[in-house]
This record gives structure tokens, sequence and C-alpha cells, in this order.
């Protein structure tokens, strides 16, 4: 009767905490049980013995089954993270793919020659003629490009593009980017004008070595404009760019503008 107490109790303690137990707990219990077997006396009926063994060969069997679930989570924990690295490579490899794109189309822009907007035009010195024909310096480089659709939520650092190109001697600006690459050194000017309905506007003219000039409004609902001459070496990027603060609004309809020229 007692060897039978102390069983009993010992198998109710494993079923109420045996889901929550660790494998080691599961190792300690079995190893109990063996000892409890030990101490059973030689009186001890084959009955109860066997009802021991029973209860031995259960606890062997959940312990059997939670090795299996253990090493069932091991796996997914495996799989997940061979997903993950898979995802993290296809993103690497989109970022790849649409710079070398980006690229591409702004090469292409170069190579197809002039913007469909570009016209023929007359400096002072010298007739330039878009096309074929070496241009003489003063005027060789000259766009204008204009702002079609308004933005509402441009952000901090982010870029302003000018998408109605009305004139693009020399083929230097891309409407695309809303970059302009200096074809060769020499001393530009440039003018942008934004039309602005936010308060707080610090907008700028950017090089590729850093900010040239600030375009900025304390007022909302008002135009901005900043015109400067820089010097350029060949290959220099060109931009207008949102400075600071985010949702910032810029309108559009032609009114806000980019122009540059290559004066000497």
């Amino acid at each position: 009767m007692m060897l039978m107490l102390i069983a009993a109790v010992f198998v109710q303690v494993f079923l109420t905490t045996g889901h929550a137990m660790s494998v080691t707990g599961l190792d300690d219990n079995v190893s109990a049980m063996e000892q409890l077997l030990t101490m059973v006396p030689e009186r001890t009926t084959d009955e109860m013995y066997q009802q021991l063994q029973k209860q031995l060969k259960i606890l062997e069997v959940v312990y059997q089954q939670q090795q299996k679930q253990l090493k069932i989570l091991e796996d997914m924990n495996q799989q997940q993270q061979k997903q993950l690295k898979t995802l993290e490579y296809m993103n690497q490899q989109q970022q790849k793919q649409l710079k070398l794109l980006e690229e591409r189309i702004e090469r292409k822009e170069q190579r197809n020659g002039p913007s469909d907007y570009a016209t023929t035009v007359n400096v002072n010195t010298s007739e330039v003629v878009v096309g074929s024909q070496a241009y003489s310096k003063l005027g060789s480089v000259v766009f204008t490009a204009l702002k079609v659709a308004g933005v509402a939520h441009i952000g901090e650092n982010q870029r302003i593009t000018f998408e109605k190109v009305i004139l693009n001697v020399g083929n230097a600006y891309s409407a695309y980017s809303g970059i302009f690459i200096a074809p060769t050194c020499g001393v530009y000017m440039f003018s942008v004008t934004l039309a602005v309905g936010t308060n707080s506007f610090y907008a700028a003219l950017v090089s590729t070595k850093g900010a040239i000039a600030w375009i900025y409004t304390n007022q909302a609902y008002s135009t901005a404009s900043n015109t400067v001459f820089v010097n350029l070496a060949a290959n220099d990027h060109v931009w207008v760019q949102n400075m600071k603060y985010n949702n910032r609004v810029v309108y559009g309809e032609l009114i806000s503008s980019f122009t540059g020229i290559l004066v000497a």
C-alpha cells in the first residue's frame, strides 16, 4: 500500500507538470522511478510491480515525444534562418539592379541627344544648334526645366525633380533624376525658383561637393529663389534638394523651375 501511494503521487506530479517540464526534469523523474523500483520490498506482488513498470514506460514515451518535438522546433528555426538569409540576398540583388537601371537610363538620355523640348537657340557670340554641330563654349550647355506635378510630402534630404524640360542644349540635365551633370569644367550660372505651401522651407542647390546656395522662405504659400555662379569640374553633379523637415510642399503647374548655363 505504501509503495502504491508513492507511485501514485510521483505519477500525479509528472502528469500535472510534464508539459512544461524540461528534458533535464524528465531525466530526473525517470531516474527517481528507477530508484523507487529498487526499493520495492520482496513481498510486493507481481501486479504492483507491473503497474510500476507501466508507469515507467509512460514516462519514457512522453520523454521521447518531447525529444521529437524539440527536434522539430530546432529544424523549423533552421529553416526560418535560411529563408531570412535568402530574403536578405534577394533584397541586395534588387537594390543592385535598381541602381544599374538608373545608371542606364541616365546614360541613355545623354546618348540619345537633346530632350524632346530642346530647340535651336541663338546666343550673342554665335549660333548654337542642337544636334551634331560643335558649340562655342558660351551657351554650349544650357537647360531649363519646370515642375509640372506638385509634391505634397517631400521628405528631409529628398531631391526635387523638374520633369518638363523645355531646353536642354548639351543634354546635361536628366528629367528622370533631376540631376545636371557638367559635361566640361567651367563657370556655370544656376537659378532655382520654388513655389512652396509650407512655412520654413529650406531647400538648396547642391553639388557633388555639398550645398552651393540655399533657397529659403518662412512664409506659407510663397515663392523663393536664388541665382548663383559656380565653378564646376567635368562630371560634377548639381541638383535641387529639400534640406530640412518632412512633409514639405512644392507646387508644380510650371511655377517652380531649375535653370543652368555654362558661361565661361
